[in-house]
């Protein structure tokens, strides 16, 4: 059998620095999006946030998870599951061993915090999904501007809006789950 939530794992390994990555949302279904050992098995029976060395974002709960279990503080408070076209960003400080959530350009806050991240060694970006036919994109970036005001949610095509970074600006992956 394969994975519970097939999960995808990108990039080079994380240890040392800050990183961003936007995370795209394609279909409103329950995406779990965060960070991972570079160790992590992406054909593993387990999806990351279930061991100890991975952490998930629910989209649809809100909640983080670690271990198989919700962690304390989550979920954040008001949330309801992010539709189509949202865009979840992620900001990892390898240094300061924390892990923060922006969602459409607003931050939410830290999520995952020293020495929990410290401990593992290298990260990387990860994702799993639970419903077939939806997709996520995945493109490395740069913080959102903050502002007051949450930005509108990206068209679920991924058609560039004015102000988007351009190809050359970004690494990106695309997973598509098919029924």
């Amino acid at each position: 059998l394969g994975p519970i939530f097939p999960t995808a794992l990108t990039g080079e390994p994380m240890d040392s620095g800050s990183h961003v990555a936007h995370f795209t949302l394609a279909g409103d279904g329950g995406f779990n999006v965060g960070v991972a050992s570079a160790e992590q098995d992406p054909n593993a029976s387990e999806p990351a946030w279930i061991t100890p060395h991975g952490w998930g974002y629910g989209t649809q709960s809100g909640k983080v998870w670690h271990r198989g279990t919700a962690m304390a503080g989550t979920p954040l408070q008001g949330h309801e599951p992010l539709p189509d076209g949202t865009v979840v960003t992620l900001l990892l400080d390898c240094d300061a061993g924390s892990l923060t959530l922006y969602l459409n350009g607003a931050l939410q806050g830290v999520i995952v915090e020293a020495p929990k991240l410290a401990s593992v060694g290298p990260l990387v970006w990860c994702c799993g999904m639970n419903i077939s036919g939806h997709s996520i994109q995945i493109e490395r970036g740069t913080l959102p501007e903050e502002s007051d005001e949450p930005e509108p949610a990206r068209p679920a095509d991924g058609t560039p809006e004015e102000g988007d970074l351009g190809v050359d600006d970004l690494d990106s992956m695309a997973m598509d789950l098919e029924d």
